[in-house]
């Protein structure tokens, strides 16, 4: 806080925003902590907020109903600020990593996690078979395949979903050997 109170030159903005911290910090950290989940990336978004609001005084607004909603939108904003920032930091990592795998390791990766998913697939009966491939291989929507095959869309779902089920089934049998 008293780093923030250097920045501003005039006594009565220096009050102001340290009253301002003391009565809305509480309700900014709840709602960032709601975005963040992390305390101390909510932190980091708190002081982001006061650094920002110190740099500039005039807008913040002095009615204290006006003042709560524009705080909230500060510390809402910065929250998904940071979120933002985190996504691309991961997004970075896994590029990077991506990068180092040759050609050959990744081929490997998905002919062995393709392969028993495919049999599996293929193991089941004519009637989920079809709509597996059809759905989740080519992309048709259950209502474009439930007209391609004259189906009500309803009887196309549970199929799907029954498909699913033995699918998982299939993958999760301990006597096939690649179940993990």
């Amino acid at each position: 806080m008293l780093y923030f109170l250097t920045l501003i030159s005039d006594e009565k903005e220096r009050d102001q925003l340290e009253q301002c911290y003391y009565k809305r910090c509480d309700m900014m950290f709840k709602v960032a902590f709601s975005i963040l989940k992390s305390k101390e990336d909510t932190e980091d978004a708190i002081q982001e907020v006061f650094y920002k609001i110190a740099k500039n005084m005039k807008n913040l607004p002095v009615n204290e109903t006006e003042q709560v909603k524009y705080l909230r939108v500060c510390a809402r904003n910065e929250a998904y600020t940071i979120l933002d920032k985190k996504a691309k930091r991961e997004r970075h990592k896994f590029d990077s990593t991506i990068n180092e795998i040759t050609d050959e390791e990744l081929a490997e990766h998905i002919v062995a996690t393709e392969r028993p998913v495919t049999e599996a697939i293929l193991s089941l009966p004519e009637l989920y078979r079809q709509l597996m491939f059809l759905h989740y291989a080519d992309g048709y929507s259950v209502k474009e395949i439930a007209r391609m095959l004259k189906l009500k869309t309803e009887t196309v779902k549970k199929r799907l979903a029954r498909g699913k089920q033995k699918l998982n089934e299939i993958l999760n049998d301990p006597e096939r050997g690649d179940a993990e």
